[in-house]
């Protein structure tokens, strides 16, 4: 059966609600315990034909569903019938004990408790149990990380399949539970055990990777949004109309823009001109990233305010500690420009104003300073607050000895 009428059948199945039927079950007040070998055996004698049947229930039989209620099943056909009422909002999780089973053999067991049913499933029958059918991952299930696995007081977070086998020997595994949900890594939520067992079944029979809408990979679904908040900074923003984004990369020119992961990005615009901006997307279950691209023309800039500051460092290597800094810029009145000078992570800081475009300083303390200047151009609008440029700068003793 192809994958995507499995899929239906989930969603209506998932959906559909819990039908009580008299003639098949009544219900008690009688106490039981939660336990994924009950979801475990339940599955495997609703799910397995009769004729290859390990063990057979004697009827009546009593459960327990998600919602607290007690429920006595009377004979085999009154339990195949609830199952198909069973939902994400109401299924069984507990088995009342004790209860008996009829193996194929003929021979009569009584199952106590937890540990019977332990070696009922898993050594007489050599059903596997539930988390060895979760893990490791399959063809169609696999799943986002971490992942939390308890089993009563013992909790451990799982970080990645790698680690299951080690955290799997630390547990008992025959009745160890997953702290729902977890995701897929198709973005498929799984709200808890019995969800997880219907999907688990789904995928055994048919392994067919789940049906990607044919538009969801399409650039169709992108789209870039533009803002200056001034005539030389420039706003963009990736829209995603569908999907999820697992990583961005934007360019300008087609030249890389390194750490700029974000659906935001800030371009501060150096000098007239046309920009192509884009950005290339990866989506989850796009196997190629996606490219959306958006041009920009820039055409009132005065030039000579331009953000066309550089700072230049060069160090003097006959005096410990001693660098130049030089400012290079370009004005329509060079003149009458000023230059301040900051260097952080000294003593109570520093900074110097100078008409000068160099500055010399000497480091008597290893570290990593950030060294910036600033201009101050009577030719340019007051509002240039872009006019400047910052260093870093490593001092290591070594460069302090003589």
């Amino acid at each position: 059966m192809d994958k995507s009428i499995y899929y239906i059948l989930l969603l209506f199945f998932l959906a559909s609600a819990c039908v009580e039927e008299n003639d098949v079950f009544e219900k008690n007040i009688i106490q039981t315990s939660e336990s994924n070998l009950a979801i475990t055996m339940l599955d495997y004698v609703t799910n397995t034909d009769s004729a290859d049947v390990c063990f057979n229930l004697i009827y009546p039989i009593i459960f327990t569903t998600n919602k607290e209620n007690n429920v006595t099943y009377l004979n085999q056909i009154a339990l195949n019938e609830a199952v198909t009422f069973l939902s994400n909002d109401f299924f069984i999780n507990a088995v009342l004990f004790p209860f008996d089973v009829k193996l194929r053999n003929g021979q009569l067991l009584t199952i106590a408790n937890d540990t019977d049913l332990s070696n009922l499933l898993q050594n007489e029958c050599e059903i596997p149990s539930f988390i060895s059918r979760v893990f490791p991952d399959n063809d169609c299930l696999q799943y986002r990380y971490p992942i939390r696995i308890f089993e009563n007081e013992k909790s451990i977070i799982v970080n990645s399949l790698n680690e299951i086998p080690d955290a799997l020997s630390n547990l008992n595994n025959t009745n160890t539970f997953i702290n729902y949900p977890i995701t897929t890594t198709n973005g498929l939520v799984i709200n808890n055990q019995f969800e997880h067992l219907v999907l688990l079944n789904i995928c055994e029979n048919n392994v067919t990777t789940p049906i990607i809408p044919e538009n969801l990979c399409s650039e169709m679904n992108l789209n870039i949004n533009t803002s200056n908040a001034s005539n030389t900074l420039y706003n963009y923003t990736l829209e995603n109309q569908n999907g999820t984004i697992e990583s961005i990369k934007w360019f300008i020119d087609g030249m890389l823009i390194e750490n700029q992961n974000d659906t935001v990005f800030d371009f501060r615009v150096v000098q007239n001109g046309v920009y192509e901006i884009c950005a290339e997307a990866t989506l989850l279950n796009c196997n190629t990233p996606i490219r959306v691209c958006t041009i920009t023309a820039v055409s009132d800039i005065i030039q000579a305010c331009s953000p066309n500051v550089e700072l230049l460092i060069d160090k003097n290597e006959l005096v410990p500690g001693n660098y130049r800094f030089t400012a290079s810029y370009t004005s329509i009145d060079i003149e009458a420009v000023r230059y301040t000078w900051n260097i952080d992570t000294l003593p109570n800081g520093m900074s110097v104003d100078n008409p000068s475009n160099t500055f010399d300083f000497t480091f008597t303390e290893p570290g990593d300073f950030t060294v910036c200047v600033s201009i101050n151009d009577i030719n340019c609008p007051t509002n240039s607050f872009f006019l400047f440029d910052c260093e870093s700068v490593i001092v290591t003793p070594e460069d302090l000895n003589p």
